[in-house]
This record gives C-alpha cells, sequence and structure tokens, in this order.
C-alpha cells in the first residue's frame, strides 16, 4: 500500500519533489556507503580468503599476512596460529572451518556495532535502488517488485535523477528508463559516467526499445545491463542482485585501496590523487585551501617504551579524535609513520588556524591508551599557482618549526614569494 501512494503521489511534483522513499518506512539510519571500519575490513578479508579456499585456490601462511594486523585479540590470535599451521599441513578441510571461526567474532562485534548505532534496534540496511521512468505505472510495477529488498528512491524525469545520484545516500544502483521528456537516458546515463561522484554507480537501462542497435549504444555508453519491456520479474531480480552484489565488492576493494590498514584514515596515495584534483579546482574557481600536517610528538619514545602493539593503537585512537574533528568533506591521511595531514576545502587561514588549534586542544585533552599524547602542528595555506607539493613541503617546515619551539603548538607557514 505504501508503495502505491508513493507512486500516486508522482502525479504533483510541485508538493511531492522532495519524495525520497517508497516500501514499508525503509529506515535509512545507516547509509550503505559508509566508511568500512576496521571490523568491516576484517570480514571482507575473510570472506575473500574463504572464496579461494572454496575454489581450491593454493594457499599457504604468507596469505595470511594481511590478517596480523586484526588479530591481537583472542579468540582470534590462536584462531589464526591455528589456520596457519592447519595451511603448512595442507589440511585445507580444517582450514576452511577454521577461516570460519575466525570470523565470527568480528561478525558479532559488526552486527552489535550496527546494533548499537540504531538504538539497540537489528535494523537492516538495505541497498539503495533508483527508480527513473515517466510513467507513475513503470514505476510502480519495479517499486512492487524490489521494496521488500531495498530501499527505493524514484525520478520521473532525467535532470531529477542526476539530483538524486549525487545526493547523499547515493544510489547503490539506477533503473532507467530512455524515453523522457526532459532529458532521455541516453543522455543521462553520459552524465552519470562523466561525474567522479556517480561515475561507479551502475545503470541498467528498463525500456521498451528492443532493438539491437539501442541495446548496443546503451552498453555503448556505460549501461551495465539493459532490459528490454515486457520483462520477467525474476530475471530483473537476478540481473539487479547481481550487479549490486558486484558494486558492493568493488566498492569494498576501492575502499581497502584507498585506506590505511592500520587506523582507517586515507592513504598518502589517495591523498595525493584527491589534492591535486582540489588545488586545480581552488585555483580555477578562486576559492582559499588549507592544509595541515600533524606530526606526534615523541612517537619513537612510545614504541620503545610500551612496544608497537601501544604504538599502533595509539595511532588508531588519535585517528579517531582526527576524525571526529573534521567536516565530511575534509580529508583526513595518515601520511606515513606518525604523520597525518588535514585538507581543508573552502578554509581560508584564520579559520585552518582555528582548526589546528582545536584539533591539537582535543589531542592534548584526551587520555590515549592511558598515555599524554600531543601533537605538532604545521599550516599552510594554498598561494597562487602552488601545487599540492608546494604547500606540502611548506607545512612541514612549519611543524619542523613547532617541533623546534617546544612542540604542541600550531605553526603558520610563511608564503613563498612566486
Amino acid at each position: 500500500m505504501d508503495t502505491i501512494i508513493g507512486v500516486l503521489a508522482l502525479d504533483y511534483p510541485a508538493e511531492y519533489s522532495e519524495l525520497q522513499v517508497l516500501g514499508k518506512g525503509v529506515s535509512s539510519i545507516l547509509q550503505h556507503h559508509s566508511v568500512l571500519g576496521e571490523l568491516e575490513e576484517f570480514v571482507f578479508l575473510i570472506d575473500q580468503l574463504r572464496s579461494k579456499l572454496a575454489r581450491g585456490d593454493f594457499l599457504d601462511s604468507a596469505d595470511l599476512i594481511s590478517l596480523r594486523p586484526y588479530c591481537r585479540q583472542e579468540p582470534e590470535g590462536s584462531l589464526l596460529d591455528r589456520l596457519r599451521e592447519e595451511l603448512g599441513q595442507f589440511d585445507f578441510e580444517a582450514a576452511v572451518v577454521s577461516v570460519e571461526k575466525l570470523g565470527e567474532p568480528s561478525r558479532l562485534r559488526l552486527q552489535a556495532r550496527v546494533d548499537e548505532r540504531n538504538g539497540g534496534k537489528n535494523m537492516e540496511t538495505k541497498p539503495l535502488v533508483l527508480i527513473v521512468d515517466d510513467a507513475p505505472s513503470n514505476i510502480q510495477l519495479l517499486a512492487g517488485l524490489l521494496n521488500s529488498s531495498y530501499q527505493i528512491k524514484v525520478a520521473t524525469g532525467g535532470l531529477r535523477c542526476l539530483e538524486l545520484a549525487e545526493a547523499e545516500p547515493r544510489p547503490d544502483l539506477i533503473l532507467l528508463d530512455i524515453q523522457m521528456p526532459d532529458m532521455d537516458g541516453y543522455e543521462v546515463c553520459q552524465r552519470l559516467k562523466q561525474s567522479e561522484i556517480t561515475e561507479n554507480i551502475p545503470v541498467i537501462f528498463v525500456t521498451g526499445k528492443d532493438q539491437v542497435e539501442e541495446e548496443e549504444l546503451g552498453l555503448s555508453i556505460g549501461a551495465v545491463d539493459y532490459i528490454t519491456k515486457p520483462f520477467s520479474p525474476a530475471i530483473v531480480e537476478a540481473r539487479i542482485a547481481t550487479h549490486i552484489t558486484l558494486k558492493q565488492q568493488n566498492d569494498a576493494l576501492r575502499n581497502l585501496a584507498m585506506r590505511d590498514q592500520l587506523t582507517g584514515l586515507y592513504n598518502r596515495h589517495f591523498l595525493i590523487d584527491v589534492a591535486t584534483k582540489r588545488i586545480s579546482h581552488a585555483h580555477r574557481h578562486q576559492q582559499p585551501l588549507c592544509l595541515i600536517m600533524i606530526d606526534i610528538d615523541f612517537f619513537k619514545a612510545v614504541n620503545d617504551q610500551h612496544g608497537h602493539s601501544i604504538g599502533d593503537d595509539v595511532l588508531r585512537d588519535v585517528a579517531k579524535i582526527f576524525v571526529a574533528q573534521s567536516r565530511n568533506e575534509d580529508v583526513v591521511a595518515r601520511f606515513g609513520g606518525e604523520e597525518f595531514v588535514f585538507l581543508l576545502d573552502g578554509c581560508d587561514l584564520q579559520a585552518g588556524v582555528n582548526k589546528a588549534e582545536n584539533v591539537r586542544l582535543s589531542l592534548e585533552n584526551s587520555c590515549v591508551q592511558g598515555l599524554a599524547i600531543t601533537a605538532s602542528f604545521g599550516l599552510a595555506q594554498l598561494a597562487h599557482g602552488e601545487d599540492f607539493i608546494g604547500v606540502l613541503n611548506r607545512a612541514d617546515e612549519a611543524v619542523y618549526a613547532a617541533k623546534s619551539k617546544g612542540r604542541n603548538r600550531v605553526e603558520v607557514a610563511e608564503i613563498t614569494p612566486s
């Protein structure tokens, strides 16, 4: 009934222009594109290992190296040792059982985290499908077919589709009609694939155009599938499930590639890539941008006195403090060792100073692993014509100045004359 009501609302676009969710009150407390945390990464790696064993791929103890950072607690530590022994003895049947046991505690912790976020309610996070069609009857048919398994958004035109595709939470898949009044589906698909924000969202054309040439065109401009009307509901469900699974796997792989495995922050490679683009944008639109380089004070002494395991825990906790102090649009990255970087879009020098000082105080006032941890901060505002290496080097020099002046302070870099 809720689906029918939602579709009927499409007849009144002025009043219902912000209609987003159909179905039975699907909660959006959790967003599907949430950042993979340590538990999610570990579960993903376990699933990859289990898949290799199921395929009969050869494995040895070297394949377990990536799991070590996640197995510092019990029972994971003991289970990992057992798995290593079984692989060494080529006892792959026992190894399959051990992999299942190894992943189970983290799955339980992950579920507990989900329950905690949802106020103790075990609510399923469903993938989000955007249905785009100018005919309410077609939307009603597809929404009725999918709303038990997916969150649903709807758009009755191409322009609205582009708006919803870029809005949070973003769709995991788009079902796109071709013939629409304001913009045809081909142009919509091309625009989606040209945008960095939406290029990885799979698009399936669902259309009455059944000519081979039309299908070839749709696939050539970036669609992952092409379904002609009338369609079989079972086939549609199967194809959608397949492409959403592939998207989730690709998202997880991309996340692992851009994340630092220890802290969960963005890594150096991602920082360099995104900073280059944002700096180019800042120059083009004459907008301010600041970069903060942070170096943890006396971190070598933490490792020497308390061990590298505690040192790793300190870095994880410091990373959490930095994330808590960041905006959604900020990029917070681990640059290497005990060095971190904040990239602040649309941030002038005074705002940058305030941000750095707030982060410094937050760290100073936190008891990290029972230790008094501080850091030295170097702030640089992007200068005219400057590239990423230039602003980074100036921030790094400011960090050295902060160290030489007693540490646990913020120093602002001078702008080098061009």
